[in-house]
């Protein structure tokens, strides 16, 4: 049967198959990934997250507005305490979705310690260090750190915004 095209779903971001990668040693800061993997193509509700654990620390995964180094968190997602693994799904509560415009990026802010690994590559802009003040949801921030990462975590896109409940397919 084919699937209506209201419930089109889209994932971005760099969640691969493997959980191994580096840990950063930094905690409680917010990054920014402005590279195409991470970059929404299109309009529509965030849905789900995926992503590998490294520890069972608490993470908020957000979604940023912007370009060059100064970006808007737009919304997030706070991941409580978890198991960890190499596939860990969070199901974002409908009152919770993150509704997205195309060219908004994933970003994300690690608590203590940082769980969600990476690999070398892409494009990733980072607070002024560990322990920098908690971005607030509708402000603008200036990243002046920067460097070449990829994290494991994904977003999946419910595709059009506007109210359109989502399951996984």
């Amino acid at each position: 049967t084919a699937v209506p095209s209201a419930l089109a779903q889209q994932e971005v971001g760099g969640w691969r198959s493997s959980g191994t990668g580096g840990v950063d040693g930094w905690t409680n800061f917010n990054m920014v990934f402005p590279q195409t993997m991470y970059r929404f193509g299109s309009a529509g509700n965030v849905c789900s997250w995926k992503m590998h654990k490294v520890h069972s620390s608490s993470v908020k995964l957000q979604v940023y507005r912007g370009s060059g180094s100064t970006y808007t968190l737009i919304g997030e997602n706070n991941i409580a305490t978890t198991s960890t693994g190499t596939a860990y799904t969070y199901n974002v509560p409908s009152s919770q979705q993150i509704t997205v415009q195309a060219g908004d990026y994933i970003g994300l802010r690690f608590s203590s310690p940082a769980t969600i690994p990476f690999t070398g590559g892409g494009s990733v802009r980072w607070g002024s260090g560990p322990g920098h003040h908690d971005v607030p949801v509708g402000s603008a921030y200036t990243f002046p750190g920067s460097g070449g990462r990829q994290y494991a975590v994904t977003a999946t896109l419910c595709q059009p915004a506007g109210g359109v409940t989502c399951t996984k397919l």
